[in-house]
């Protein structure tokens, strides 16, 4: 589940312990852009698509984020940019 790219690191790093706390798998990593690194969370990944949608609707529920992206293994680029890949 692709959750977004974030301009404050804080913002990140709080969204990151929170679901962490729910016992949902997260990955942060930093993706390059023109203007420097962003922060980028993703959570997974899951072995199946309800296990995904599942997860997906608790952390729409934790945190109010309505756009979040259920994507197949192995990441796919969103907007040019890498996201979250498995591992990392």
């Amino acid at each position: 589940i692709y959750l977004g790219s974030f301009n404050q690191k804080k913002r990140a790093d709080a969204m990151y312990k929170k679901l962490s706390a729910s016992g949902l798998p997260m990955t942060r990593q930093e993706i390059a852009v023109v203007q420097g690194r962003l922060p980028t969370l993703c959570s997974g990944p899951f072995p199946t698509r309800r296990e995904a949608e599942e997860a997906a609707q608790l952390i729409r529920d934790e945190t109010g984020m309505s756009k979040l992206r259920i994507r197949e293994a192995p990441a796919a680029k969103i907007n040019g940019h890498e996201g979250c890949k498995p591992g990392s």
